[in-house]
């Protein structure tokens, strides 16, 4: 995709859905597709599988995806999921519930739900169950980072975040004044003091870390994946940190659809992260 168009897509997406049904109508097919599988029988929420034309078993990236805690659907990020297989991954991509509906915590549950279901399930679809990557852009991010820092969210599902090979960040708040904005503070200001914030549950423990971020990012500030990246280095945990001078929160998702070129993508670090640290070497190459 031509840089220019790449720019438009980005701003479209900040716009909504229907931007992200742009992305979706430029990023070709690859691959199965598995829609509309229910996870969570008492709020019937679902999840899709992308399997690549690749021999597993793979693994897998559970990409959750941004919308501020109210609003977005997985089938808008069709695009991810065909750049997760273009790299010759397995693709999740679940559902979580939404302001007004759900407040915090609720939407984290939902989350840890649908990495449970994937632990116990997607080797029927030719994922490897001991090389689940969790991924996120903006809310999205937040959610894969809390599930796993903060354990009992997993527990309530049933497992726990130790199998959980690495967690990979886009533009995510992780360190930010809830009451910063009358809609988040709807979201999160009855949370209790620390315990709401990722970097409150660092303890240098957590599975390998990706944080890229733009420096150009209005919607959620760079200092964000700068504060949490030192505190995990500074508890002796594992952080990779990608920061780029010039890129913005919508082109930094945007960037993930294979049809989106440029130098220094995103992709090269994911995928060069997700195959160092898989547990076996030689992991199937890309679809």
């Amino acid at each position: 995709m031509p840089k220019p168009l790449a720019l438009l897509a980005a701003v479209l997406l900040l716009a909504g859905c229907s931007a992200a049904q742009w992305m979706n109508s430029l990023t070709p097919h690859r691959g199965r597709a598995f829609p509309d599988i229910v996870y969570a029988e008492d709020t019937g929420l679902a999840l899709d599988v992308y399997v690549p034309h690749v021999k597993g078993p793979l693994p897998v990236i559970v990409f959750f995806f941004p919308g501020r805690w109210m609003f977005g659907e997985r089938a808008d990020f069709r695009f991810v999921a065909e750049g997760i297989l273009a790299r010759g991954f397995v693709a999740v991509i679940p559902t979580y519930r939404h302001y007004p509906g759900a407040r915090y915590p609720d939407f984290l549950y939902d989350s840890a739900q649908a990495v449970a279901w994937t632990r116990r399930n997607i080797d029927r679809y030719g994922g490897d169950r001991d090389n689940i990557f969790l991924m996120g852009h903006s809310s999205g991010a937040y959610n894969a980072a809390m599930i796993t820092f903060d354990d009992q969210y997993l527990q309530s599902a049933g497992e726990t975040p130790d199998w959980i090979r690495g967690v990979i960040g886009l533009a995510g708040p992780y360190d930010f004044p809830v009451d910063a904005l009358p809609e988040i503070k709807a979201i999160f200001g009855h949370a209790p003091p620390g315990r709401s914030q990722p970097i409150d549950f660092v303890d240098g423990d957590e599975p390998p870390l990706l944080l890229l971020h733009g420096e150009d990012d209005l919607s959620v500030d760079v200092a964000n994946s700068r504060s949490l990246a030192r505190k995990v280095s500074s508890l002796g945990g594992s952080v990779e940190t990608v920061i780029y001078e010039r890129l913005d929160h919508g082109y930094i998702v945007a960037s993930l659809s294979p049809s989106v070129r440029f130098r220094d993508n995103p992709w090269d670090f994911i995928e060069s992260f997700v195959r160092r640290h898989a547990s076996h070497v030689g992991v199937a190459g890309k679809g």
